[in-house]
């Protein structure tokens, strides 16, 4: 795994995470921000978010979790050649 894609995982692993908290203490972030209620003002597009932002931060977490811990490795051993 390349250092850019680590990265690239650590950084959107962190932004899913801080948006989904921004939506369990202000569920109505979207419609405050963006000025827009794209489900009709009844919830159900905060609780979907919710939702695809917990997978996506658990989804490129991992894979941050993981990249890393072989660059480490890798970095430890000597090995450049250390299997993806």
């Amino acid at each position: 795994m390349s250092r850019v894609r680590r990265w690239i995982s650590t950084v959107f692993a962190a932004i899913a995470a801080v948006l989904f908290v921004l939506s369990l203490i202000w569920p109505q972030w979207i419609e405050g921000i963006f000025e827009a209620s794209p489900d009709g003002g009844d919830g159900s597009f905060e609780v979907l978010s919710s939702v695809f932002l917990v997978i996506v931060a658990a989804v490129t977490g991992t894979d941050a979790v993981v990249g890393w811990r072989r660059a480490r490795r890798a970095r430890r051993t000597g090995d450049d050649l250390v299997p993806e």
